[in-house]
This record gives structure tokens, C-alpha cells and sequence, in this order.
């Protein structure tokens, strides 16, 4: 998608949000359908029909409102999280199902009070505390009166990914970490998240170096290579382990006394495990791998990694 065509998209996504009253459990047709007599944005129905599974998230599914995508009102009447199919009735049908997080409608009117009302088991983080949202957490907008509510995917590069209904066709969309006025996080939601230790504290240069390696995509999500699936240390510096990405197993290594982490990946990652990884001869990456002489090669301290004809071989200086 091209740049112009990314904001139309998202000032379109913006735009049916505001429209849609995202209600919740005390709303009714008559106050929703007054709100659109008064004029809320511009609306969009859906081709699918009423219900139909647009997109999931951890076997949840988002549903579409068909004709009444985009409004305060439902294609249905009420579910038993709430008005269907608003972003409201996803947002509790997904905390109660898959955090065990509730009660099933919680006390709010729209979206938009949804920070200020939160349920026992959830913490609320605001914009500008510097909090990382991961997968699972609840990303809250505040846009005009009523908001918006999605489930996060994924996070790369400054936006989330997200699912959501009532707003977007697809049920999925992207949004910028700066357009949330909260996310809402599960407390037994303990996944490993990118650039945290286990004690909670935020390791930037892992996660700068998380995106500029491709973020998700790429480089898949945390896991335990054999020393946590967070931020740890290790030999003379700190490190992380992905892997489910395109690029397969990976690591962000930031050596102590320098900011900047570097991706070890592939097969110079084999290669450099076989070597003894971070407590080995070769030391911690001083750099991103590239290409030499139109083999890739990588620099560590005590050397370097590099395709000798048949396979990666490790090299002093």
C-alpha cells in the first residue's frame, strides 16, 4: 500500500470508529440511533452478512454488522457480551474467554470509558507511560465521545495490529501506538514481550533492534533458547530469543557498554552457537550481518562469521 493510500485507509478506519457508538451494556437502539441522527462521521455497511467471522485472534472471532457496520447499531440485537457486533462486545467477549477477565459486560457506555472502568485482573497503561502493548492487550481511542476499542496482534514499528469490529470490513486494521488513549492489559496475559526482563523492566536497544530486523514478520515472537524467553544475560552482555518468523531462530545481542543490540540470525546464528554463542571466542556482534564480496557476513568482537564456499565458518581478525 502506498503512503497516500495508508492514510486514506486509516482516516477511513477513523472515521467509521467515530461513527460507531462502540456502546456497551447500557446503551439502547433508541439512544444509539439518536446518536446518528446527531451526526457522528461517515458510515460504511459491510457485504457480509450479519455475523459472518470477518477475522479471529486466538480462536476468537470478530463478526461482522453488516449493513450496520460503522453505526450504534446492531444487525442482531444483544449478545451475551453486549451490543452485537460493536468493538465494545469483542473487547469483553475476548478478555472474559481467553484472560478469564470480567465481568462479561463491564460497566461502561462506549468505548471510550473503558480506561477509567477497567476490571479487577487488569492493569491500565496510559499514553505517554512508555508501556510496550503486546499480544492480548486491549488498545482504547478516545476520538470523540464514544471511541473505539481493538484487540492487539502484534506491534511493530510504532503501530499495533489489530482486530476489532464494527469498524474496518476485514476486522483487522493498523493503528499508531500514539493514536491510543490506553491499553488495557490482562494480568495473567505473562507471554514474554520484546524487550522486557522478567522483573518488568524495558530494554529499548532490543526492541530497536526487534524492528529494524522486520519486527513479527520477520522475526517472530520471544522464546526460551535455554535462558528465559526474556531479556537476559549472557556472556558479557544481554540478549533475546525469537523465533516463528520468516527468518527462523534469531537473537538481539547488546554487548555491555554500548546502546545499540544486533541481530544474530541464520545460518551464521548456527554457526555461531557451534562457536559458543555469547560466552564464546567470537564475543557479541558489532553489527547487523551484511554482504561481502556477495557472501553474508557478520562481526563480533573477537572475529567474524562468513559463507566459506560450503558453509558458514567462524574467522579471528
Amino acid at each position: 500500500m502506498t503512503r497516500n493510500g495508508f492514510i486514506r485507509a486509516t482516516l477511513m478506519a477513523v472515521l467509521l470508529a467515530v461513527a460507531a457508538g462502540c456502546a456497551g451494556v447500557e446503551d439502547t437502539q433508541e439512544e444509539l440511533a439518536t446518536r446518528e441522527e446527531l451526526g457522528t462521521g461517515e458510515q460504511e455497511a459491510c457485504s457480509s452478512a450479519c455475523g459472518a467471522v470477518m477475522a479471529s485472534i486466538d480462536g476468537h472471532a470478530a463478526y461482522s454488522n453488516a449493513g450496520s457496520q460503522g453505526t450504534g447499531y446492531s444487525c442482531v440485537g444483544y449478545c451475551e457480551f453486549g451490543l452485537c457486533y460493536q468493538c465494545v462486545e469483542l473487547a469483553q467477549r475476548y478478555f472474559y474467554k481467553r484472560w478469564g477477565v470480567g465481568p462479561k459486560m463491564w460497566p461502561v457506555d462506549y468505548a471510550a470509558q473503558m480506561c477509567d472502568r477497567a476490571p479487577a485482573g487488569s492493569t491500565v497503561y496510559r499514553q505517554g507511560s512508555g508501556y510496550q502493548p503486546m499480544h492480548g492487550d486491549l488498545m482504547v481511542f478516545n476520538w470523540n465521545t464514544w471511541g473505539h476499542v481493538a484487540v492487539v496482534d502484534s506491534v511493530s514499528g510504532g503501530y499495533a495490529n489489530v482486530v476489532e469490529q464494527n469498524a474496518s470490513c476485514s476486522g483487522r486494521n493498523q493503528y499508531a501506538l500514539s493514536q491510543a488513549s490506553c491499553f488495557i492489559h490482562a494480568n495473567n496475559n505473562t507471554s514474554a514481550r520484546v524487550g522486557y526482563w522478567a522483573s518488568g523492566a524495558y530494554e529499548p536497544s532490543i526492541v530497536d533492534c526487534y524492528n529494524r530486523n522486520g519486527g513479527q514478520a520477520a522475526a517472530g515472537l520471544p522464546f526460551d533458547s535455554g535462558g528465559t524467553a526474556y531479556v537476559h544475560t549472557w556472556g558479557a552482555g544481554v540478549t533475546q530469543d525469537m523465533t516463528g518468523g520468516y527468518l527462523g531462530p534469531n537473537m538481539c545481542m547488546r554487548r555491555n557498554g554500548y546502546s545499540t543490540a544486533y541481530m544474530v540470525r541464520g545460518g551464521i546464528r548456527d554457526a555461531y552457537m557451534v562457536n559458543g554463542g555469547g560466552e564464546g571466542w567470537l564475543g557479541f556482534p558489532t553489527g547487523d550481518e551484511y554482504s561481502a564480496n556477495g557472501a553474508p557476513r557478520q562481526n563480533f568482537v573477537g572475529g567474524y562469521i562468513t559463507w566459506n564456499g560450503s558453509g558458514f565458518q567462524g574467522y579471528s581478525y
